[in-house]
């Protein structure tokens, strides 16, 4: 048995997601267990690789918060960074 696929399928499909998950894209980044809202983000980029984050000394994640520090100073507390940037990391390990 043959399954019949429509060719725009997967162009319904990215504009269906991104309509639904469009209104989300654009939230503000409030609430994180490891405490990476920064209020004001460090100066240095490499802060985080030689200090602990103040507000949770348990976690040592220094790429993460560096990363998270400097999407929030250059775009506040916006997820739609946050979300591009996975994104083109999964696209960039499917060429691997």
């Amino acid at each position: 048995m043959v399954i019949f696929v429509p060719r725009n399928w997967f162009g319904f499909l990215l504009l269906g997601g991104l309509g639904v998950y469009s209104v989300g894209l654009n939230i503000a980044h409030y609430s994180d267990d490891f405490m990476f809202i920064f209020d004001p983000p460090p100066s240095d980029p490499a802060y985080f690789f030689t200090h602990v984050n103040d507000g949770n000394p348990l976690a040592y994640r220094p790429i993460e918060a560096t990363t998270l520090a400097v999407i929030q100073a250059n775009f506040g507390t916006r997820t739609w960074p946050m979300f591009l940037a996975e994104w083109l990391l999964r696209k960039r390990e499917l060429l691997l």
